[in-house]
Order: C-alpha cells, then structure tokens, then sequence
C-alpha cells in the first residue's frame, strides 16, 4: 500500500510541478519538502526502494520548470541534493556496477544536465560534502561535461566546490575543472563561434560518447582532454 501511495503521489506532485510558477513563491515553499523526499527517492535508488516509485520521482522531477530550480538553489540545498543523486545514478549505470531501468536513467540523465546548468558553488559543495561522491565520480562528471559541452560558469562552479574539499579530493581534480573554466570562457567569448543554448532533453550525451565513458569508467581511468586544450588554445 506504501509503494502505491508514494508512486501515486509522485504523479500527481508531477502534474502540479510541471504547471508551477516562480512567480507564485508561497505555492513554491509548500512544494519543496515534497521535491526534498522526491530527491531522496533518487539517492535510495539502489537500496530497497521500489524502481516504480523512483521512475515517478524522476519523472516527477523533470517536469519541474527550471526557474523554480533556480528559485530553491539560492534558499536551500536542494540543487546541490539533487546534482549528486544524480551524479551517482549516471556514474553507476555508465560504469555498468548497477542497473536501474533506461526510462530512469535516461530522466537522470536529464536531471544532470538541468542541475548543472544552474549550480552555483554553494550549490556544488553542498554536493561534494557527501560521503558518497568520491574523486572517481569527479572524473567521469569533468569527462561527462566535456563531451556534452558544459558551459564555464558550471566548470568553474565545480572547481571552487573542490577546491572547498581539499583534504578529500586531490588538487589536480580542482585544477581541471578550472582550466576548463577558462578555456570555455575564451571559446564563449570568441567572436569566430556561435554560442547556441540548446534544450534540456537535447543536450545529452550521444551514444557514442557515453560508450567510450563506459569503457573508460569500467577500466578505472579518465579520458584526458588536456591535450584538446592545448590545441585549441594554440589556434
């Protein structure tokens, strides 16, 4: 009876979500306890929790506007919670330790994406002060922005996140993440490139990416774009 009242709620949180506004602030403040236990959905993915009530939650979660993403990212933790719920589904399911249904992957995948583009640093150390995310998840999430195209202020985000947890994660993630930062910023500045925002569900990683990550993850190591920097700075 639990898991059908929690699958049914998370439909209906989505169908309320999905019309919510920013403009309407006291709505909002009712919906974050409720955006909280959906998120929590998430980092019980892989424990005992039915997969039909985390595919809800997931579901549920996409379809919230991103202004009100935006809104709770500077009035709580919620998007630093949300990023590494995330983090941790799309690095086990690239990695092929575990397996969640593709409709949850695929909608996590989704959900990444959305919290990258409006971290702040606040938001990514909230992040990164969890045990759980570890300097492999860092890796894969530095190669996984890349290949999808990342934009500098979430490089930049994540480098200052790090360099926060120094004594966990080795100074060269930081420097990375950083050098990343700056190079987007030229890319991003250049007159010779258009800069183009595309949608949400559109901008994800392709097949052939994410393969070429999961062989990597799976062995243990990290694709190293350093060398791409180097070049493109030297034309």
């Amino acid at each position: 009876f639990a898991k059908k009242h929690s699958w049914g709620a998370c439909h209906t949180l989505g169908a309320l979500l999905q019309h919510a506004s920013s403009a309407d602030g006291q709505s909002n403040e009712l919906f974050l306890p409720a955006i909280f236990q959906m998120i929590r959905c998430l980092r019980l993915a892989y424990d005992e929790l039915n997969e039909k009530v985390v595919a809800a939650a997931t579901a549920a979660l996409k379809l919230t506007p991103i202004d009100i993403w935006r809104n709770f990212s500077s009035e709580s933790t919620i998007v630093g919670d949300g990023l590494a719920a995330c983090l941790m589904i799309v690095y086990h399911e690239t990695s092929g330790e575990k397996k969640l249904s593709p409709q949850v992957c695929d909608d996590a995948r989704i959900l990444l994406q959305t919290f990258l583009t409006m971290t702040s640093a606040i938001d990514a150390v909230a992040s990164f002060s969890r045990d759980d995310i570890s300097a492999g998840m860092l890796d894969f999430l530095y190669s996984w922005m890349v290949a999808k195209g990342s934009k500098s202020a979430s490089f930049d985000a994540i480098a200052i996140a790090v360099s926060n947890h120094r004594s966990e994660f080795d100074i060269s993630i930081e420097q990375r993440f950083s050098s990343r930062a700056k190079h987007e910023r030229r890319r991003e500045g250049s007159p010779k490139k258009v800069s183009t925002t595309p949608s949400l569900e559109g901008n994800m990683v392709s097949v052939g990416d994410e393969a070429e990550l999961a062989v990597h993850v799976q062995r243990g190591e990290h694709i190293d774009y350093n060398d791409e920097l180097d070049e493109e700075d030297e034309l």
